[in-house]
């Protein structure tokens, strides 16, 4: 009983928090989100009607902004027993379940939604665009195990399949307006995803990224691996 009143307490002060406009209200937020999230950098900006489910498994580094109606959404304490699970592998090293990191110097732009149940991470100065979705847990058209059998996709009727993986965004790299990025894709550093781009496969480092399903359409910069061409 005393766990219920508290988490009443709690949902009550974030709902009081995220509608609370100005300078007054990220300083607020702030205060608040340092002692629930897993890490908080200094000079991050949490703006207005931003969500944070599982806020222990979410780590955000110095000078980052979360921008308005933004929703981060770990998957600590949240389980997936009742689906049918197959794990998609990134192209970089794996890191763990359930975690989302955001780098130094980045920017979540205005709806983006990021989903940590196989975990996200955002190298610095990244930028995600209005309504990007990253998505580290999607269901599949039908059981890999049984492709011919008829199943429910509804989540935790104890069926549901599913792919989870990581999600891995190097530095500086930028997601266009509305961008869908699935798991088990990793982007490298330097790299540019073309708006309304549906992402379900990895890029190397400076790739300029494209379409649904998203291709490669050549190099963002115009330079080697070590800088500008001479």
């Amino acid at each position: 009983m005393l766990k219920k009143i508290r988490n009443m307490i709690s949902f009550l002060i974030q709902d009081m928090l995220r509608g609370l406009s100005g300078s007054l209200g990220i300083r607020l937020r702030y205060a608040y989100y340092s002692k629930k999230l897993g890490h908080l950098g200094k000079g991050v900006v949490i703006n207005m009607d931003v969500y944070f489910l599982g806020p222990e498994g979410i780590h955000i580094g110095d000078n980052t902004h979360i921008d308005k109606g933004c929703y981060l959404i770990s998957g600590v304490g949240t389980s997936t027993s009742g689906r049918e699970i197959i794990e998609k592998k990134t192209e970089l090293k794996a890191r763990q379940h359930n975690k989302i990191f955001i780098g130094k110097n980045c920017h979540i732009g205005k709806h983006t939604h990021i989903h940590g149940y196989g975990g996200v991470y955002f190298g610095d100065s990244s930028v995600t665009s209005y309504g990007v979705q990253i998505h580290s847990i999607s269901s599949l058209p039908r059981s890999p195990a049984s492709p011919g059998a008829v199943v429910s996709i509804v989540p935790y009727t104890g069926q549901s399949p599913s792919l989870i993986g990581n999600i891995i965004f190097g530095d500086n790299c930028w997601l266009g307006l509305n961008t869908i990025v699935l798991p088990g894709v990793s982007i490298d550093q330097n790299s540019f995803v073309r708006s309304n781009s549906l992402v379900d496969s990895s890029f190397s480092e400076n790739s300029y990224i494209a379409g649904d399903p998203a291709v490669q359409r050549g190099k963002r910069y115009k330079m080697d691996a070590v800088g500008p061409k001479k």
